[in-house]
């Protein structure tokens, strides 16, 4: 009989692990490839940082720098919408906001009111699925592999789950949208933790709970609506991105937020 070579087997078993350690890795779906743009994709001719955008007196003329033309918006697919959105140049602005304050909230909904993009988007009645097609193309790994600088991914992650977070959007989706989309945010948000150097629990961790949250109430999730109903922190907090001053406090409201979408989702 011949001799086993314990060596040859060792390596191929570990080989073997090692396989399916990438692969399971692969299976959330960390492939860092670009996101196609839409061909009809507005871009800006003048962008913060640019020395045209330094000439800008005051905000009013940045404002109006900002704006896109009226006839590009009436023709633009709502995919080509949604990129002229999220490539905004004043979105930025956001992580700016008074966070643990409920600044966010009320900073989306001033961005959506003053740039005319956000108000034709908000008139689309497939804007809500354009959006999730774009999230479910989105993964928090892909910050080490990035094009563009790891602060900038991280904060335009938000930017974007801030977007979607807003009712005009969810309130689009039908329940097997809904549930797809609070199973995405819900690895996404174990994702981000997972990379939590550069995602922050104020600017990163938040916006991905609120999509979660919001999600599961036009789910009609009636276990975490009754949560809702008996913590005023966290009602606060689905209701305006506020959050309580200490850290262990609103750590508690995601992992709440965490547990009701798992249960959710295995209930499935």
């Amino acid at each position: 009989m011949r001799q086993i070579n314990l060596g040859f087997i060792f390596l191929l078993v570990m080989t073997f692990l090692i396989s399916c350690k990438k692969k399971e890795k692969d299976d959330i779906g960390c492939i860092c490839v670009s996101i196609p743009t839409a061909s009809d994709t507005y871009i800006y001719p003048i962008r913060s940082g640019s020395s045209e955008w330094k000439l800008l007196l005051d905000g009013y003329q940045r404002v109006e720098a900002c704006q896109v033309p009226d006839h590009l918006l009436k023709v633009m697919s709502t995919t080509g919408l949604v990129e002229t959105c999220i490539s905004h140049p004043l979105l930025a602005e956001l992580m700016f906001s008074d966070l643990p304050g409920g600044g966010l909230q009320k900073a989306i909904e001033k961005q959506m009111s003053m740039f005319n993009c956000f108000g034709e988007l908000l008139k689309r009645s497939d804007a809500g699925k354009c959006i999730l097609a774009r999230y479910l193309s989105m993964y928090p790994c892909c910050v080490e592999n990035s094009q563009i600088d790891a602060g900038k991914f991280a904060n335009s992650y938000s930017e974007f789950e801030m977007m979607f977070s807003q009712p005009n959007f969810l309130g689009q989706l039908s329940s097997d949208e809904l549930l797809e989309l609070i199973r995405k945010s819900l690895v996404t948000y174990k994702e981000k933790i997972e990379y939590d150097k550069y995602y922050s629990w104020i600017y990163g961790m938040n916006t991905t709970a609120l999509v979660m949250a919001r999600s599961m109430i036009y789910f009609h999730y009636e276990p975490f609506v009754l949560e809702i109903e008996k913590s005023y922190y966290l009602e606060r907090f689905v209701n305006t991105t506020a959050l309580p001053e200490n850290d262990e406090d609103f750590k508690n409201i995601f992992k709440l937020i965490e547990k009701n979408a798992d249960d959710l989702i295995k209930n499935r």
